[in-house]
């Protein structure tokens, strides 16, 4: 779990450390919105909508009652 987390960290660690540049080069009016730019720019947010479920996850509580350990 705290593997888990770590990389997590280190992801949005990740996109708050290169955010400005992000907005130098890729965000209009510097840049032109075609097939380039959005193509980057869904490659860098897929992963972060992946991870939301997985964040999520963390603050869910597990009733074992319902949910056998063996499926957590």
């Amino acid at each position: 779990m705290y593997s888990a987390r770590g990389s997590l960290v280190v992801l949005y660690y990740d996109y708050f450390l290169t955010l400005p540049r992000e907005i130098l080069f890729l965000w209009p009016p510097h840049n032109k919105q075609g097939w380039f730019t959005s193509a980057c720019l869904l490659n860098r947010y897929i992963p972060v909508l992946g991870s939301i479920p997985v964040v999520v996850s963390y603050f869910i509580p597990v009733d074992f009652e319902v949910r056998p350990i063996v499926l957590v």
